[in-house]
C-alpha cells in the first residue's frame, strides 16, 4: 500500500525548495502559490498515485495527467508581482516535472 500522506509531504517540501531557488526575491509568494496548487490537486494526485501503484495507470498516462494540471497552476501571488509569463511558464514546467519525477521515483517507475 502506498503512503500518500508521506509522498504528499515530500512533494510539499520539494516544491517549496524549487520555488525558493527559482524566485529568491519572492520565495514566500512562490512557496504559498505552490502549496495552494498542491492542496488544490491533492485528491487527484492521491487517486493517480494509487492507480499507478496498482497498475491501473501507466507511467505515460500519469505523466500526461500531471502535465494537464499546468492550466490549474495559477501562481496568483507571483503574477501580482508582475513577473514575466515566460518565467512563470518555465517554473510551472519545472515544478510539474519535479512532481512527476518524485512520485515515479517513490513508486520505482524510473
Amino acid at each position: 500500500m502506498v503512503d500518500f500522506k508521506k509522498i504528499f509531504e515530500t512533494l510539499l517540501e520539494s516544491a517549496k525548495k524549487i520555488a525558493s531557488e527559482e524566485f529568491t526575491e519572492y520565495r514566500v509568494e512562490a512557496s504559498e502559490d505552490v502549496r495552494d496548487f498542491l492542496h488544490e490537486c491533492k485528491d487527484d494526485l492521491e487517486r493517480w498515485v494509487t492507480q499507478l501503484a496498482c497498475g491501473e495507470l501507466s507511467a505515460d498516462d500519469f505523466e500526461w495527467l500531471i502535465k494537464s494540471k499546468k492550466e490549474v497552476l495559477k501562481l496568483t501571488l507571483l503574477k501580482q508581482k508582475g513577473l514575466a509569463q515566460v518565467k512563470l511558464d518555465r517554473f510551472k514546467d519545472k515544478l510539474l516535472q519535479e512532481i512527476k519525477k518524485s512520485i515515479l521515483d517513490v513508486l520505482s517507475f524510473s
